[in-house]
């Protein structure tokens, strides 16, 4: 399970909106982001934060921090979709277009390119099919599994203690 810090932006019924955010367990950069040495131009540049819809079994209310987990198959699905299926449709395009143009005596090269320009867009397009079609799965849904400020109780079972 992949476990993220969030807080908790709007509610729906069975789900909620949370903004993720990270720790900061050596407080510098609460004080000054100069101090952080992990600060760099590409800050700048790095997108606003989006709140994600997950859901809500422990009913957290709005300003509330808590953990949010993703399913570590989900995880590695998504890394697929994103990573593997455009990359492998390029590649099966590319060798496709190289030895049809071959065929035909025409330039393989610009085939191959051709074919496996096509092939990366094909393999975007079948990512954001899936990627839609999963997020109806609820073994895919990221989901709130504690509050940030709640203990976990461990129950031990004493039957061989004496």
């Amino acid at each position: 399970m992949i476990e993220q810090n969030a807080v908790i932006v709007a509610n729906e019924s069975r789900y909620a909106w949370v903004m993720p955010y990270e720790r900061a367990d050596c407080q510098s950069c609460a004080s000054t982001k100069s101090a952080c040495s992990s600060v760099s131009l590409m800050d700048w540049f790095r997108p606003k934060q989006q709140a994600v819809k997950v859901m809500n079994p422990v009913y957290a209310k709005v300003g509330e921090q808590v953990v949010v987990g993703l399913n570590s198959e989900a995880f590695l699905f998504y890394s697929v979709l994103a990573y593997a299926l455009p990359l492998i449709s390029l590649l099966i395009a590319a060798l496709l277009g190289f030895y049809i143009f071959d065929l035909f005596n025409m330039n393989s090269d610009m085939g191959a390119l051709l074919a496996g320009t096509l092939g990366l867009g094909l393999g975007l397009r079948l990512a954001q099919y899936f990627a839609n079609w999963s997020k109806y799965l609820e073994h895919f849904q990221p989901v709130i599994l504690r509050k940030q400020n709640e203990v976990q109780t461990i129950h031990f079972h004493s039957a061989n203690l004496k």
